[in-house]
């Protein structure tokens, strides 16, 4: 018998991250992304919010990340980027880091990154260090999955997240 989440959905194997990447037309899709997008409406989840989060709405982002179990404003702003662009999207959607265009940063490749997200800490002013922490914050908390297709950083939803956001929508 398949193991269950609390919402009484099948677990999605993490396994699946990554595998049959694509990246077409700015949509990113993988086998974990797709079973996301087969198992949890994101309009039905983020309802009348969709608009606003469309258009950056800090009231209808912090809806659902705000007071987050990640209890991080770093972490949680890693998460209002997930939930933006997949509003613009219209389904659930990756933040994407083209490594090579930050211009904020010595790291040139993907796989430098995600080893810096591993040794991420809280170094106030450093907007990178920032990102690295919340990336790092928001993994280890269980909200996201990470991976790299060519030089892009993926940030994906996790199921955890996105059972986190239907426990909250209204």
């Amino acid at each position: 018998m398949a193991e269950l989440t609390k919402l009484l959905n099948p677990v999605i194997p993490n396994e699946l991250v990554g595998q049959h990447a694509t990246i077409d037309g700015g949509v990113y899709d993988d086998a974990y992304l797709s079973q996301i997008n087969s198992l949890y409406s994101l309009n039905d989840i983020l309802g009348e919010r969709k608009k606003g989060i469309a258009k950056g709405s800090w009231n209808d982002l912090n809806h659902f990340t705000m007071g987050s179990p990640l209890n991080n404003t770093e972490g949680e702003q890693i998460l209002n980027a997930i939930l933006y662009f997949s509003a613009k999207a219209g389904l659930w959607q990756p933040k994407i880091i083209d490594v090579p265009k930050l211009t904020d940063t010595l790291i040139k490749t993907s796989k430098q990154y995600l080893g810096a997200v591993e040794v991420a800490s809280r170094v106030p002013g450093l907007v990178v260090q920032g990102s690295l922490y919340g990336l790092r914050v928001a993994k280890t908390g269980g909200f996201v999955n990470l991976n790299s297709l060519e030089d892009k950083v993926i940030v994906m939803p996790n199921q955890s997240f996105v059972e986190y956001c239907v426990s909250i929508r209204n």
